[in-house]
């Protein structure tokens, strides 16, 4: 099996016989079809050179590496459907180094590649004698010629009339000894009688089971007749159509996947392990195969708690009480291994997995951190890039834009049903980097290195509206659009008004904006309480906070530096660090390593400088 590298456009001849024979294809009922796995199937256009078949296979419309089919029909879903595969025809590989090991050219160029997939045969119609072959096959010596053969039933037909004429006479004859038959029969039936009048009593009682029965035997046919009609209407429906038949295979698949999954996680329930003396809750985690010790301890309440063999039914409910009692959990996963490049930020969005972004590329990863996909975009992300944190990715539908920062390639989107993408307009020639939100079902890309520029695109990457913002780099935030040196934006029609804060406190800068009004600015301002008090948490955060969320009882802030935590009510005029503190990431020589920080339900996702996903439950105690 020859492997040509994914994206190559391929000319493929297919020499096809049709019962052993070089039939021409042309004009033929034929339909071409090309597939890997479960996951493409394509219909082919092609050209038919005699019995031999010609069709181009364009890289632009490879999707995956692997191993590729390619099928013919004749009459497709009709009277007379016939069909020949070519099994393993060719093999798509990621690099042309792999391509090089199948003995192709060590250094192979870019020119259209050719494949010959050898002959294959059709077998055409019902094989098999005609009737006046067999009658000679099992009678060698007969002198019978095949017209003679044709006739012979017309003339046994004539025989037969003949012969019922004779019947007749014989029925007559048959009828008087019948009746001769029926007198004697009669004495024999009076003898008989008295022998069934003891036989009644018997077959009373059997009626009474044999009614039983058939009133069962008949709900059964009512059911087995339902049941035969829901199937007869359901293979009607999935009749001739390839997509039932994969949509089944996927059904399958998943309800087995989600089976294993129940298995797995029902053979791995939590456990209790000792560190340091303490004991702490350890649950499954299906992504590693392993076992996550948590923050949550199994030692608190009334409960002593062992090993999950040894637990009553008053200690389990206990147990799962200290499971949901409300303290942070956090897992942490090494991400270079799955991804293989430098992490700089990470995004979930829905159920279909996660978006890493990396140096260069920006790899798809499954919830059970399986890769989806690989996209190649330069330089595009940069961890070390000014101490910015920005917005750099965004979803709508399976169209996902990501800004870019490389000269003037700002916005980049690619459709995940297609598989293509391409860089949107930039009408202003804007230069290196800005953030990305999907708003309202638009794109809204805010620039924020040479001019505080706003690009407006459609879903679907179509430029909409350019608008030159006089009032600095905007920001997104829990619904509401606003600039950093404090005016709200209107995104209707592009109005500003002032923000106001209930205590000016040194640096303005405005970071985040709650749902309810409150306000984090600079370093050294926190509204609370509906923007009734003010706190001071100098000297963090220095720079942008990625993620902050408020309840009623507390403020939780996301920055580069780390988390920070603080308690209502807050004093107005003395609350200096009040009730605070401060979990830091570090690295290696007390270096901060948290980059970049996004919120998904109640999960916080971060990538630190060492390519660790961090994934930490938003609750506190």
């Amino acid at each position: 099996m020859e492997k040509k590298r994914i994206g190559k456009t391929l000319k493929i001849r297919w020499s096809i016989l049709t019962g052993g024979e070089p039939e021409t294809l042309a004009g033929r009922d034929l339909t071409l079809e090309i597939s890997s796995g479960n996951r493409v199937r394509t219909t082919l256009s092609f050209v038919a050179d005699g019995n031999v078949a010609e069709f181009v296979f364009e890289g632009s419309d490879q999707r995956y590496v692997g191993p590729y089919t390619v099928t013919m029909w004749e009459n497709l879903g009709k009277e007379g459907q016939t069909v020949v595969d070519r099994c393993d025809a060719f093999c798509l590989v990621a690099r042309s180094c792999e391509e090089a090991e199948s003995g192709s050219a060590e250094y192979p160029g870019l020119e259209i590649e050719s494949l010959d997939l050898g002959t294959s045969n059709f077998e055409a119609g019902v094989p098999g004698a005609s009737a006046y072959e067999l009658f000679k096959k099992y009678n060698p010596d007969s002198e019978l010629t095949e017209e003679e053969y044709a006739e012979a039933p017309v003339q046994a037909a004539g025989a037969a009339l003949a012969m019922v004429e004779q019947l007749k006479e014989t029925e007559a004859v048959m009828e008087q000894a019948e009746r001769l038959r029926k007198q004697a029969e009669q004495g024999r039936e009076a003898s008989e009688q008295a022998r069934a009048t003891a036989e009644q009593g018997r077959v009373a009682a059997e009626q009474q089971r044999t009614l039983a029965e058939q009133t069962r035997v008949t709900n059964e046919s009512a059911r087995q007749t339902a049941e035969a009609g829901r199937q007869a209407a359901e293979t009607k429906r999935e009749e001739n159509t390839a997509e039932a038949i994969r949509n089944s295979e996927e059904a399958t698949r998943k309800a087995e996947d989600e089976a294993a999954r129940v298995r797995t996680l029902a053979d791995n329930p939590p456990k209790i392990v000792e560190v340091e003396g303490a004991k702490y809750w350890a649950t499954w985690n299906e992504a590693l195969g392993q076992y996550v010790v948590s923050e949550n301890r199994a030692d608190v309440g009334d409960a002593v708690l062992f090993s999950p063999q040894t637990l009553t039914e008053e200690q389990q409910k206990q147990a799962r009480a200290n499971i949901g009692m409300g303290y942070p959990m956090r897992q942490i996963i090494d991400l270079y291994p799955l991804v293989g490049y430098n992490c700089y930020a990470v995004y979930r969005f829905d159920d279909s997995g996660y978006y890493v972004l990396c140096q260069g590329h920006v790899v798809k990863l499954s919830l059970t951190l399986q890769k989806i996909y690989d996209l190649n975009l330069s330089n595009y992300f940069n961890r070390t890039e000014s101490g910015h944190d920005r917005n750099l990715c965004c979803k709508i539908g399976n169209n996902v834009f990501f800004a870019a920062c490389n000269i003037s390639t700002l916005v980049y989107m690619y459709n995940e049903d297609t598989g293509e993408g391409k860089y949107l307009e930039n009408p202003s020639g804007l230069q290196y980097y800005g953030s990305v939100y999907a708003i309202d079902e638009k794109v809204y890309y805010f620039h924020r290195y040479q001019l505080s520029n706003v690009y407006v695109y459609s879903k679907d990457g179509e430029l909409l509206q350019t608008i030159e913002n006089e009032h600095g780099f905007i920001r997104y935030t829990e619904g509401t659009a606003f600039t950093v040196d404090g005016y709200k934006v209107n995104l209707s029609d592009f109005s500003f008004e002032p923000l106001s804060f209930p205590i000016e406190m040194g640096d303005n800068t405005h970071y985040y904006i709650f749902k309810n009004g409150n306000i984090i600015k600079g370093n050294i301002a926190i509204s609370g309480d509906n923007n009734q008090k003010g706190c001071l948490f100098s000297p963090y955060p220095s720079s942008d906070c990625n993620v902050a969320f408020n309840t009623n009882k507390y403020t939780i802030v996301y920055s580069p530096q780390g988390k920070l935590v603080f308690t209502y009510p807050y004093d107005i005029t003395n609350s200096v660090n009040r009730q605070q503190f401060i979990d830091f990431v570090i690295g290696d020589g007390g270096v901060l390593s948290v980059r970049k920080t996004s919120l998904y339900e109640k999960q916080v996702y971060m990538v630190d400088m060492y390519n660790h996903l961090i994934i930490e439950d938003t609750r506190v105690r």
